[in-house]
């Protein structure tokens, strides 16, 4: 039986309705899943297909779906073999960020230049969508003199990051940093009252905030700061949290068990979903989160 003029208009009603509760489930579903990174930095997981199998098996039951994959010595010695994990993990629906950094590119900074140009070489020739960025772990405040006078190496480390912008040229692949949480206090020379935090947050596509904290009390206060730049400026942001036995129990969740780390994902997931920056969180590091997130 064929509808009349008043069943076609309810039928595609109801259509338009069905239609429209599907796109906002989706859209509340993306919301609802946290998403995690995690740090990797052997690089054995490119060079051994078990390993890395390995590696994206746990990624999958622990909804990882973001690696930031150190990617040295191999860049260099081997382009083949870093290539072919990124096809492999873009395959697997799990996103790579190449990890790279070093505190001695502030005195050498060609060296961060020559790496860079391989992997803007290795983007152009993949394609955009399989390396989801650069993601640089610089820490200049791991050096000696950061302690002594540490002026001269936040200049050097803007320089570099100036350098290193500059010379993606117009591209549009990502840059994301690792900043401490008190990089909000790191005034930036030459008056201005800015500190180091402000200048490289609008700087950056992506920030992963090491806020490596076990205490919620005495985390949430530390990334006010880099919550409100990174909303005004745009910039993806994530919070890291540590699992590795070698730091204090106040640091690293290695002695506090599953519950607690997996409570405390899910609190920063809960109350940061609705920030239209908000990435998720990161765990430092793989493999020893695997000692917690079987």
């Amino acid at each position: 039986m064929s509808l009349g003029p008043r069943g076609r208009i309810v039928a595609a009603v109801a259509l338009l309705g069905a239609l429209l509760v599907t796109v906002l489930l989706g859209r509340w579903r993306r919301a609802a899943a946290p998403s995690r990174a995690v740090w990797v930095w052997s690089d054995g997981v490119m060079r051994d297909p078990r390993a890395r199998d390995s590696l994206v098996a746990w990624a999958r039951r622990h909804r990882v779906d973001r690696l930031y994959q150190h990617v040295e010595p191999l860049l260099l010695e081997d382009p083949a073999a870093v290539e072919a994990f990124l096809r492999h993990l873009r395959r697997q629906g799990i996103r790579v960020e190449a990890l790279l950094g070093d505190p001695a590119w502030l005195s050498v900074p060609d060296s961060a230049l020559v790496r860079l140009d391989h992997l803007l070489g290795m983007h152009d020739r993949l394609g955009t969508d399989t390396l989801a960025g650069v993601h640089f772990d610089v820490e200049p405040q791991s050096l000696p003199e950061w302690r002594t006078g540490r002026d001269p190496l936040v200049t050097a480390f803007r320089s570099l990051v100036d350098r290193l912008r500059e010379r993606r040229g117009t591209r549009t692949l990502p840059f994301h940093f690792d900043i401490p949480f008190w990089y909000d206090e790191v005034a930036v020379p030459g008056g201005g009252g800015g500190s180091l935090a402000a200048w490289l947050i609008p700087r950056a596509e992506g920030v992963t905030v090491m806020a490596y904290l076990t205490d919620t009390s005495a985390l949430w206060p530390t990334l006010v700061e880099e919550r409100t730049l990174a909303m005004r400026h745009g910039t993806g942001l994530r919070f890291g949290v540590e699992t590795g036995c070698s730091a204090r129990a106040d640091v690293s969740f290695c002695t506090a068990g599953r519950a607690r780390v997996e409570a405390m994902l899910g609190a920063l997931h809960r109350r940061h979903r609705a920030d239209s920056t908000w990435r998720g969180v990161a765990i430092h590091s793989y493999p020893a989160a695997t000692a917690l997130l079987r």
